[in-house]
């Protein structure tokens, strides 16, 4: 299960639980008026209330999904840097220990989503809690547009660390293999950041990177580090 069906399917069970207590909050259209003469403070428990809730029951089961898949990107990241390896024709003596990395990412992740998650539906709870006056419509229009905003940050998360992981092994298989300086290589397109931009094509030594640390490290970094002894066999060949 991928990080964007985790949150589409955390999305939808709590979108079934909220929507069917919408007019509890919002009250009915042609009441408008008299929902707008609730007391917050009944209003504000009762969102507690059902928020608390989904915790108990929804959350649980997503947060559980959501270490599985973690779990399984280590192996797919590792697989991925090897066939490059192999294609540059780098071999490695000794693949190096990456244990302690593996088990340090997977658990930052994992305390990262079930903490996003959590503080979604804490947003969600604020959101009913000052729902007095609306219709059921604005209401569910509020809902379902925070609930989208869950599923892609859950998305963007899993995309950026798993970039941040291919950085770190890829440096780490390089150091490995005896390479001590790399190339800073961007992806070439108009979504590469300007402090990038500026930094593809030189040169680095691992034990004295620039201040952005090494390709893919940065939030959201689709750089890599290309192995400076590769750059120069391929200038050789040409």
């Amino acid at each position: 299960m991928g990080m964007r069906r985790m949150g589409k399917t955390f999305a939808a069970a709590v979108e079934k639980k909220l929507l069917a207590k919408v007019e509890d909050f919002a009250g009915r259209e042609e009441r408008r008026a008299d929902a707008a003469t609730d007391d917050p403070e009944d209003v504000a428990k009762a969102a507690a209330k059902l928020i608390g809730g989904i915790k108990r029951s929804v959350a649980p089961r997503a947060k559980r999904d959501a270490a599985k898949t973690i779990g399984k990107i280590p192996d797919a990241v590792h697989r991925h840097s090897k066939r490059e390896f192999e294609r540059l024709g780098i071999n490695l003596a000794e693949e190096p220990e990456m244990g302690k990395l593996i088990k340090s990412w997977r658990r930052h992740n994992v305390d990262r989503v079930g903490g996003l998650l959590d503080d979604e539906l804490d947003t969600l709870e604020e959101l009913l809690a000052n729902s007095v006056g609306r219709t059921p419509k604005q209401l569910t229009a509020r809902i379902l547009e925070r609930l989208d905003v869950t599923t892609r940050k859950a998305q963007y998360l899993a995309r950026n660390q798993t970039l941040t992981l291919n950085g770190q092994i890829n440096a780490r298989r390089q150091q490995a293999a005896g390479i001590e300086e790399f190339i800073w290589s961007s992806s070439g397109d108009e979504r590469v950041r300007d402090e990038h931009q500026d930094l593809d094509g030189k040169r680095f030594r691992y034990d004295d990177p620039p201040s952005e640390g090494v390709p893919g490290e940065p939030p959201n970094c689709r750089c890599v580090a290309t192995p400076a002894q590769a750059v120069q066999e391929e200038k050789k060949a040409a």
